[in-house]
């Protein structure tokens, strides 16, 4: 999809960003181009706010449609978008904030025929998709590995947003989770607790655990924590598309959770497969009442 508007000022429109970025980095931003797998409750708060950072190529992808039950948390959510396919809309709205933007739409989602034709062209990958996808995620990581593509993670449990950053020569996505040949059930557990080793959520303050239902890919959630991924998952990517110093990259995550106001910056080398973590899994299945845990296969970096 592509506005064409000779007339809109683009500085005008995203120069108050100027002075936490320089004048170069705004127009470095505009040429940048970013992948978004899945734009319901976290990626349509990524689009538009990497939109108003002033971005103006996307690839959007996503199979779903607004229903009811998105209304809680997700960014496209509209009386009038109900039944409409959510990158498409999600399209329409970055237009109306940049008439020049160019979006390429995936409205059927993402496959392991079409993953090159996703990613091409793009500086970035964002990974937005639910725990449902842990195959595709897998497929997708592995492609960005292998283009050379970095590419960040987010996860939203509780009131709490866990970011990871993947460099494709460093520790890889599917090192790290160790997903691949898993049940779907078993791949959301250790996507759940990858990204966020310290279960703020279940330690603290979740209410019921009655509602989170890995086997139906269902769990309780807020816009809060989808809010807040957007501010922790765009400060990453404008770090990561201007050079800044100083990244952290997997085996490093972050998480960042509102209810008890507090940061965590974790160090988990092997990812799923260390010590702690493998505990960390342990107790998630005993405090679920879930199946006990297949071994982990090896894989390469």
């Amino acid at each position: 999809m592509q506005h064409v508007n000779a007339d809109f000022d683009y500085f005008k429109a995203f120069a108050r960003s100027i002075g936490w970025i320089s004048n170069e980095e705004l127009y470095a931003l505009k040429s940048k181009h970013v992948a978004l797998g899945g734009v319901g409750g976290t990626g349509g708060y990524y689009a538009l706010t990497l939109a108003r950072l002033g971005i103006e190529h996307f690839t959007l992808a996503d199979f779903d449609s607004f229903e009811l039950s998105n209304f809680n948390r997700q960014a496209g959510a509209f009386l009038d978008t109900l039944g409409k396919n959510k990158a498409e809309t999600l399209a329409e709205m970055l237009s109306r904030i940049n008439p020049n933007i160019k979006t390429r739409i995936f409205n059927l989602g993402v496959n392991e025929k079409n993953i090159s034709a996703f990613l091409e062209g793009t500086n970035l990958y964002l990974n937005a998709m639910g725990f449902q996808s842990g195959d595709i995620q897998a497929d997708i990581f592995d492609a960005c590995r292998e283009n050379n593509i970095p590419a960040t993670s987010v996860v939203v449990p509780g009131f709490c947003a866990s970011l990871i950053n993947f460099h494709p020569q460093r520790i890889s996505f599917n090192n790290y989770f160790k997903i691949k040949g898993l049940s779907r059930e078993e791949q959301s557990i250790r996507l759940v607790a990858g990204h966020n080793p310290r279960l703020l959520m279940l330690r603290h303050y979740i209410v019921s655990d009655e509602p989170i239902r890995f086997k139906e890919y269902d769990g309780p959630v807020t816009p809060i924590p989808c809010i807040t991924a957007a501010g922790l998952a765009c400060t990453e990517v404008l770090r990561i598309l201007l050079n800044r110093k100083n990244i952290s990259w997997a085996p490093w995550s972050f998480q960042v959770d509102t209810y008890l106001k507090r940061f965590y910056k974790t160090w988990r080398p092997g990812g799923n497969s260390n010590p702690l973590q493998k505990f960390i899994l342990y107790y998630l299945r005993k405090r679920l009442k879930l199946p006990r845990a297949p071994l982990f296969s090896s894989e390469s970096p």
